[in-house]
């Protein structure tokens, strides 16, 4: 919860000695923290809508970074476009390599086609040449139709870098070492050490 909401919360359960017989988790979206002439407490919002008030000495707060002091700020709505990114990379990954690492290309049809011709057209040529277990095929053309490829390499759009990136600034998000993670692209035993 302190990671990814940026506040973790459990309020203390006392025994009559006054030592703690446990702790009950709270979810963070249930709770604001609150102050009132200079003193902190946390407003609880129950299913049934009510509020309780719960002293600071009876709650066991996480906090994560925070601005604001005594409360952490959302890491995750921080990182969404860090996140975003990083999804949209995957999918670009999954699309580029299931398609034989080709982008597709262009069909130019030297006279128009009605809507139906058009259609069936499009979803042959897909179901012949689209996927791993298609590729390399040789396509046919009916009608004086040219394909040409369109050519766009994993090296030029730097896919590889890029993924590297997206790890390093999640890292950064959360104050992980990247080796930590396991990304090990410029580590040596050394640094590893150090940073340990």
């Amino acid at each position: 919860s302190a990671l990814c909401w940026g506040n973790g919360y459990a309020e203390i359960q006392w025994t009559q000695s006054n030592t703690v017989a446990g702790l009950w988790l709270i979810h963070p979206q249930r709770v604001e923290p609150r102050r009132e002439n200079g003193v902190l407490y946390y407003e609880v919002s129950n299913d049934d809508g009510s509020k309780v008030r719960i002293a600071q000495d009876d709650m066991f707060h996480v906090r994560g970074p925070s601005i604001v002091g005594f409360q952490g700020d959302n890491t995750v709505i921080k990182a969404a476009k860090t996140i975003a990114l990083a999804i949209a990379q995957e999918r670009f990954s999954e699309a580029y390599f299931g398609n034989n690492a080709q982008l597709g290309g262009v069909v130019e049809i030297p006279t128009g086609l009605d809507d139906p011709v058009f259609e069936r057209l499009k979803k042959e040529f897909n179901k012949k040449h689209s996927g791993t277990s298609n590729a390399f095929k040789v396509a046919f053309l009916e009608g004086g139709l040219k394909y040409h490829p369109v050519d766009v390499k994993a090296e030029s759009t730097q896919l590889v870098e890029a993924r590297h990136q997206q790890i390093e600034e999640m890292c950064r998000w959360f104050g992980v070492p990247p080796h930590k993670v396991q990304h090990l692209i410029r580590s040596t035993f050394n640094n590893i050490e150090h940073l340990g």
